[in-house]
């Protein structure tokens, strides 16, 4: 069985490899991204500086589409392929800059939503439990009809609160954290700039 795996490991990075440049003397991905100006790797319609700009959209999406498909485990590296002329060292640093901080606030984002969804789970499973245990206190009566009609929907709500509060763990919460770690992967990249004739 573990031999299934690991060729199925093997097969994966042998397809990864195929796609992605690797350098095999650091055991490392290059991702190599031309461009023809600094100002590509950054949203056009952002006004802020550089600094403070959000990288281009569909950068952001490559970026993240390589971040699933690249392990975790698997180191990055980041080249921006730009024409020679276009060289300027303090706008080489001003984006590398730029390009860390756009990570580090998605990472602060979603630890936000993450705190978010964590007090909205303590409050579905709180109301599911009121909910399911005045439902059973109901049950222990003879009811009439109203009563037993409120008790069912009591259940009812329970358990839909319950369903909430899983689905929010474990399908929509894991799913940000799974962002969260491509965030922080991103983050600590190293990104170098190489000029082209």
């Amino acid at each position: 069985m573990f031999e299934d795996i690991n060729e199925v490991l093997s097969m994966k990075k042998s397809y990864l490899k195929s796609i992605y440049k690797f350098d095999e003397s650091r055991n490392t991905y290059i991702l190599e991204i031309s461009i023809e100006s600094y100002g590509e790797l950054f949203n056009a319609w952002d006004a802020s500086p550089i600094r403070k700009k959000d990288i281009d959209p569909e950068l952001a999406e490559y970026l993240n589409q390589v971040g699933v498909d690249i392990p975790l485990k698997d180191k990055i590296d980041i080249v921006f392929l730009l024409p020679k002329s276009k060289k300027n060292e303090t706008y080489e640093n001003k984006s590398k800059k730029g390009f860390q901080n756009y990570f580090n606030a998605n990472i602060h984002f979603t630890n936000q939503k993450v705190k978010t969804n964590l007090k909205k789970i303590f409050s579905y499973l709180m109301i599911s439990f009121m909910f399911i245990t005045v439902a059973y206190i109901l049950n222990s009566n003879n009811l009439t009809l109203s009563f037993d009609i409120m008790q069912e929907g009591l259940f009812i709500g329970g358990w839909v609160f319950m369903w909430e509060a899983f689905q929010l763990f474990f399908f929509n919460t894991s799913e940000i954290i799974g962002r969260k770690k491509r965030y922080q992967r991103f983050a600590t990249t190293t990104i170098h700039f190489e000029y082209l004739d």
